[in-house]
Order: structure tokens, then C-alpha cells, then sequence
């Protein structure tokens, strides 16, 4: 048996083992729950700018999401920025090749949260520039708080947007805004992009925007699940989408559970899960309005 001044000096050991550790790394971002069918996604590192490793656990969130999510929020922890947009620093570091790969991770990650089953909605309140932007683009709704501040400036530092900012952006304002934004480089504060419907929603007064975001999210809810996802995949794509996904339906329970619930008067108990069949991958022009 270990005397007392030993087991002393084992703990005094074993403490200043500890405090010599590196400190674990704050996670870039959290996943939470804040009710089991709402995921929250929280973008927590300083800048929120699209580094290897914040793509990297963007992506493992996504594809961990829980089958009883309904919706997900997006949001900023800090709230004079939303996401910044690439890293410059790192990729000042980076070889032609390495940047070949980092746009195509980038778009891999961005085009996996499109694809998700469900709604998706961008909480921005701050700076969302860039590949911020673009990730806000992805995403099916926006809500902007009183100090969110949007713009695609890749013109100005000799590049494009190169994570889908070129062709999302008509989808959700049309062509000629599309132009003048990206063309000029310009940035848009809260009650132009509302105008523009590069917003869908403003935060309520008195209310922040994840709350807001929430609010949303609930409504959503409303919908079958099912119904929801096929509306994703035919949003804005033409006549033979819709009819392609509105035979998808025919057969599913809940078209029946909706008739049903209407005519009793009653809120519909929805069974089918959006969730089902999905894989993951290129969303196509999910966020489009």
C-alpha cells in the first residue's frame, strides 16, 4: 500500500504531466440538438474561414446527422461574423494541385449539405463573404440578423467563386442581380438582401437569429416529411421533375394521412421518413428558391 507522501507526490507528478499537455483544440464546429428533430450546426473558430479542417468537420457533421432530424440551422457563435470565406493564409501555402483539392473537398461538402433530405437554414448575422456566401447559398433558406453584411468579392483578389457561388446565386435572385453583385464585388447589408430574396427571412424584432431561424425550422415541421424532400429535388427544375416527384408520392402513407387529418380537422401524423434511400452527394442546385 502506497504511504501517504508517495501517493502526494504521484499526484503532484501527475498534475504537472497535465498542465504540460498541449491544450485540446476548441472544435470548429458543434453539433446540438436543441429539439430531437431540429440539428444545429454552430460555426465556433474566430474567423469561421474555410480551412482544410473546418471542411473536414463540416462534412463528418453532415453525414452524422440523426434520421429524426427535420430540419438544420446553421449558424455563427460569434456574432459580427457568419463565415469569412476561404483562408487566405493557408491558401497562400497551397501548390496548384493542393488548391485543385481543395475546391473539390469544398464542393464535395457544400453540395453534401444541398443534398440533405431536409430543410436547411442559414442563420447569418455578420460577415458572410465569399465562400461564407456560398455556404449560405447552399443552405435552402437564409434569415439575416440586423448585422449580416452578404457579397461575392473573388473578383477583387483575381479569382471567381469556386464553390457554387456562380450558379446558386441567379437560382435564388436571377440573372441580372446575379451580375451586379458578383461583377462589382459589392456587399449587401439586411434590407437589400430581403429585397433582393438573397434573404428569405429578416429576425424578428427582439428576437436573435438563430431564433428566429428556429421559428422557421417549426414551420417547416408543418410538412411532410417526404413531401419536403421531393420538393427539394424539383423546385425550380420544370414540369417533368414535378410530375416525376409527385408520383413518387402516390404510393407513400402519408398522402392519405393528409387527406384524412384534413377532413378530421386534426393535425396530421406524419410516417414517412425523408431520410430514407439517402446517400449523400451532389445536391444540384439545392437552395434555389
Amino acid at each position: 500500500m502506497l504511504r501517504p507522501i508517495r501517493l502526494a507526490r504521484l499526484f503532484s507528478t501527475t498534475t504537472r504531466l497535465h498542465n504540460a499537455l498541449p491544450p485540446s483544440p476548441a472544435p470548429l464546429i458543434t453539433l446540438t440538438h436543441p429539439t430531437p428533430s431540429i440539428s444545429h450546426l454552430s460555426l465556433t473558430s474566430p474567423r469561421n474561414a474555410l480551412s482544410l479542417p473546418f471542411i473536414s468537420t463540416l462534412t463528418t457533421h453532415l453525414h452524422s446527422l440523426p434520421r429524426t432530424t427535420r430540419a438544420v440551422i446553421i449558424s455563427s457563435a460569434h456574432p459580427t461574423i457568419f463565415c469569412a470565406g476561404a483562408d487566405l493564409k493557408e491558401r497562400l501555402t497551397l501548390s496548384l494541385p493542393q488548391t485543385r483539392e481543395f475546391l473539390r473537398t469544398l464542393n464535395a461538402a457544400l453540395d453534401l449539405l444541398a443534398s440533405l433530405p431536409v430543410p436547411t437554414i442559414a442563420a447569418i448575422d455578420g460577415y458572410a463573404l465569399g465562400g461564407g456566401l456560398e455556404l449560405a447559398l447552399a443552405c435552402d433558406l437564409r434569415v439575416v440578423g440586423c448585422n449580416a453584411v452578404l457579397g461575392l468579392p473573388e473578383a477583387r483578389i483575381g479569382v471567381i467563386p469556386g464553390a457554387g457561388g456562380s450558379w446558386r446565386l441567379p437560382a435564388v435572385v436571377g440573372a441580372g442581380v446575379a451580375r451586379d453583385l458578383a461583377l462589382t464585388g459589392r456587399r449587401v447589408g439586411v434590407q437589400e438582401a430581403v429585397r433582393i430574396g438573397l434573404a428569405t427571412r429578416m429576425a424578428a424584432d427582439g428576437e436573435g437569429v438563430v431564433e428566429t431561424a428556429m421559428g422557421v425550422a417549426r414551420e417547416c415541421e408543418h410538412g411532410a416529411p417526404v413531401s419536403l424532400r421531393a420538393l427539394k429535388m424539383c423546385l425550380g427544375r420544370g414540369a417533368e421533375e414535378e410530375g416525376a416527384a409527385y408520383e413518387g408520392l402516390l404510393e407513400e402513407g402519408d398522402r392519405m394521412e393528409g387527406l384524412r387529418a384534413f377532413g378530421e380537422k386534426r393535425r396530421p401524423v406524419w410516417g414517412g421518413d425523408a431520410w430514407e434511400g439517402w446517400q449523400g452527394g451532389r445536391g444540384g442546385k439545392g437552395g434555389e428558391e
